[in-house]
Formats: C-alpha cells, sequence, structure tokens
C-alpha cells in the first residue's frame, strides 16, 4: 500500500512495530530508503523503513530496547538529531540510541516531577541559544507546568528554572 500508516510485511502480511504501546512516530530521513518512521514505545525506539522501493515494502529494526519515554509532546528534533526524556535518564537519538550525561540536575529533575501528570511534560528547542528545553509539572504543585529542564547543545550543559508554560 501507498498509504503511509499501512504497514505490509513481506511475510505476514502485516507489520508489527512492536508489542509495547507506541507513544510517539516521526518521519526521518531515510535515503533510497523513504519513507523511513521513527516510532518511540513505552520501552523501545523502532524504525521503519521502506524495503520495497515502488513498491512501498516496510520492515521494522528495533534500534534499543533499554529505552523509554515520558510523554508523546517530549521528543525535540534538533539539527536532525532527536532528544527526549526517559522516565529515568535523558536519550539522544543519532543513528543509535544514547543516554545523555547529566551530572548537573538530573537527580533534582526526577526527585521532583511529577509522574502522575508526565503527559504534560513538552520540549522545544531555541536554536538561537543553542536550547532544548522541557517543561514539567512538579509534584505537589496544582495546574500547569512550574519549572523547565534545559539543555545547551552547543556547551553540553544542562540547567533548570522555575517558570509556568503550558502546551
Amino acid at each position: 500500500s501507498a498509504n503511509p500508516f499501512v504497514f505490509a510485511g513481506a511475510d505476514s502480511g502485516a507489520l508489527t512495530i512492536s508489542n509495547d504501546k507506541v507513544i510517539y512516530g516521526r518521519p526521518i530521513r531515510g535515503g533510497s530508503n523513504s519513507p523511513s518512521l521513527l516510532f518511540w514505545t513505552l520501552s523501545s525506539v523502532v524504525r521503519v523503513t521502506n524495503v520495497g522501493g515502488d513498491a512501498v515494502l516496510f520492515k521494522s529494526d528495533t534500534i534499543s530496547t533499554s529505552s523509554s519515554i515520558l510523554s508523546s509532546k517530549c521528543v525535540v528534533e534538533y539539527d536532525g538529531l532527536f532528544f527526549w526524556p526517559g522516565t529515568d535518564r535523558f536519550f539522544v537519538y543519532n543513528g543509535i540510541v544514547q543516554e545523555m550525561e547529566n551530572r548537573m540536575n538530573l537527580n533534582y529533575f526526577y526527585d521532583n516531577i511529577d509522574m502522575e501528570r508526565r503527559q504534560q511534560v513538552f520540549g522545544v528547542k531555541n536554536t538561537k541559544y543553542g536550547e532544548i528545553w522541557w517543561f514539567y509539572p512538579v509534584r505537589g504543585v496544582a495546574g500547569a507546568n512550574s519549572r523547565a529542564i534545559v539543555y545547551n547543545k552547543r556547551e553540553n550543559f544542562w540547567y533548570d528554572t522555575a517558570i509556568s508554560r503550558t502546551a
């Protein structure tokens, strides 16, 4: 099928992306394997590529089985890289999934985020300053997101701030 939402498999007639719940998906560069897509599940990252040329035949490839994701709005693409917070650490995808080092405020973030409202977490980029901001709800503070954790890609530096934002 030419429909990018219908995944026809070579053997089974249907392609299973994952046994986990799919949280988010994005198109990615696939070169001759276009269209290509990247999916985040509760515990994995899966790449789906076209292996059929003009016939549009999809194949899935699990990139990582040890990742996680906080919300469907937290993945940020910056210069072809994808950044997101997991349930206990931050990740970057650059063809492979890697943990992002954060010795500055990782524990503060995970000690204070309200995991019951984790779907409120959302990310944005500010390329003027080389930053990625994730706004999040604080445990015990009702309503909108009241803090942000910020990664400066240019300086490879983390910081955080009290700031109220909604998606």
